[in-house]
């Protein structure tokens, strides 16, 4: 299943043509989340070339050192205009450690980013976890969907988050956000947001992009 996977992405990158091989945006982003203690740590490689995302390498884990999940991914934006974006792709994730029982995941994913006013504008991000074998568990995650106003070098706003696992119940995880734009030094964004019985999680999120040709 992870050579099919790869032969896929090679032949959905190959068929870009010389658009690949335009201008190149690598990302690098981390995150983290706290209560009492981490909660998780995820870091990601993306580089976004023309309309392409290609390579994206990501790794999260949940605090705890028996369970870690590694993901590779390819996606493409589809609809592109000043006021609104739409994006898919798919990762494939697999978990690693002594909790993980060798559980194997796609993720297909959608992106989509909106621009009400010169000011106001968001985004939002939902994929669900297609298990591919029986140690997997079939999920449901709205990753963020906001909406934030903007200055020169701050963005402030809220947003809402939820989840899904197996049959459970689903989980509203609202958030308001804060974001310091540092240009060249890249994002760093805060989250303070409210979990089941309303318990309160700080996420720390930070992003930087270097541009090539």
């Amino acid at each position: 299943m992870i050579r099919y996977f790869l032969w896929v992405m090679v032949l959905w990158i190959c068929g870009s043509g010389c658009e690949l091989w335009s201008q190149t945006d690598t990302f690098i982003i981390a995150r983290m989340g706290m209560r009492n203690a981490a909660t998780y740590h995820l870091v990601e490689l993306l580089q976004v070339r023309g309309r392409w995302y290609a390579p994206d390498f990501l790794y999260i884990d949940y605090g705890k050192n028996d369970y870690h999940e590694l993901f590779v991914g390819v996606g493409r934006t589809l609809v592109q205009s000043k006021r609104f974006s739409l994006a898919n792709g798919c990762y494939f994730d697999s978990a690693v450690g002594q909790a993980a029982n060798g559980a194997k995941y796609l993720l297909p994913w959608t992106y989509v980013t909106y621009q009400l006013t010169n000011k106001i504008g968001g985004e939002a991000y939902y994929l669900p976890y297609l298990p591919l074998n029986s140690a997997g568990t079939l999920q449901h995650l709205l990753e963020r969907a906001k909406l934030e106003y903007s200055w020169t070098h701050f963005k402030l706003g809220s947003g809402y988050s939820g989840y899904q696992s197996g049959g459970g119940p689903w989980q509203s995880r609202p958030f308001l956000t804060g974001t310091v734009r540092g240009g060249r030094l890249g994002d760093f964004e805060v989250w303070v947001q409210r979990l089941q019985q309303n318990k309160l999680q700080l996420q720390l999120r930070y992003a930087i992009s270097h541009t090539s040709h």
